[in-house]
């Protein structure tokens, strides 16, 4: 989680200056000064999920895979909630990092197994937003026209849809005009597939893993 913290630095000077009478001198005697400094801190914000933050598909057996209709073996893991919560309103962006990556792949909406034991590629994973996403105020209203937001740089944002997550782009609630919305608690599903491919030749189990990093900026 990375949070912003500016510091803020205020000095002034104070004029020590007695009461004079006609005949005393009016030049400054001394002077000194002192400073006032702080830190503003942001409001903390973490993300869990309801139903844990594992996709664990269990043991797929390699004659479901070869048997398969398609070019590559598919399946869904099912939807897991994500849930941010912030201690005061806040902007977040929340940006998805693939921790393992494809070598060679220039398709940001595939994120990265590691490879069998004789260095091939097994496979990739992709998610997406599912069902409605939904931020709620400081008072637990929920907040009206809200959708899913994406930019590759924080600067121009457009609505997501049902599209796949792409790999190191940002995303956050945004109006009807395209402006991120600041809420203290966001409710989203998340949906995994795999796709594995066909003929690896396998002699032992091969475990597959994927890991993403969620990054919070606000």
């Amino acid at each position: 989680m990375l949070k912003c913290m500016v510091q803020v630095l205020v000095a002034s000077s104070v004029l020590c200056v007695s009461f004079v009478k006609a005949d005393e001198s009016t030049v400054i005697q001394g002077s000194s000064k002192f400073e006032v400094q702080g830190i503003i801190k942001p409001a903390a914000c973490n993300v869990n999920f309801s139903e844990g933050n594992v996709w664990d598909y269990g043991v797929i057996q390699e004659r479901e895979i070869a048997e398969y209709p398609e070019a590559m073996f598919r399946k869904e893991g099912g939807v897991h909630n994500m849930n941010i919560k912030c201690e005061s309103p806040a902007s977040v962006r929340v940006r998805f990092v693939d921790a393992v990556g494809r070598e060679g792949s220039s398709d940001k909406r595939t994120f990265g197994f590691n490879k069998t034991a004789d260095g091939k590629e097994i496979g990739f994973h992709y998610f997406q937003f599912k069902g409605d996403m939904k931020a709620f105020d400081e008072s637990g209203g929920e907040i009206a026209g809200v959708a899913y937001g994406v930019s590759e740089d924080q600067g121009v944002w457009k609505k997501a849809g049902s599209d796949w997550v792409e790999n190191l782009h940002y995303y956050t609630p945004i109006d009807g005009d395209s402006v991120p919305v600041s809420f203290k608690t966001l409710t989203a599903g998340i949906a995994s597939k795999i796709a594995i491919k066909k003929g690896l030749g396998l002699t032992d189990e091969q475990e597959f893993r994927g890991v993403v990093t969620m990054e919070l900026y606000y």
